[in-house]
């Protein structure tokens, strides 16, 4: 549910894959409570009333996870993102390879 496969789309050309984790969306949750984000209703989530947001900021902390150099300010780095989606994941072929006996 947490790791998913997350292409970026930046303005100048370029493209970034990077892979979430369950971290990614304990700092999305860190990020929406310390500027009182809040769903509009018990029954939903701020994830489901922010998705683009959320999806941006999940790309945003899986490409600069402490640690791994400077980490740019979120609402500066989405200004340069054209696009951010999550990469389907490929369906292994069933068909098993090699032959009986192998």
């Amino acid at each position: 549910m947490f790791t998913q496969t997350i292409e970026i789309t930046f303005d100048d050309g370029r493209s970034a894959e990077v892979v979430s984790t369950q971290a990614d969306v304990a700092a999305w949750e860190m990020y929406a409570m310390k500027r009182g984000l809040r769903a509009s209703s018990p029954d939903r989530t701020v994830m489901q009333e922010l998705p683009v947001t959320f999806l941006r900021f999940i790309a945003w902390s899986a490409m600069h996870r402490p640690g791994t150099g400077p980490r740019p300010d979120f609402d500066l780095w989405t200004n340069e993102v054209v696009e951010v989606s999550v990469k389907e994941a490929e369906v292994p072929d069933p068909t098993p390879t090699g032959t009986p006996g192998d």
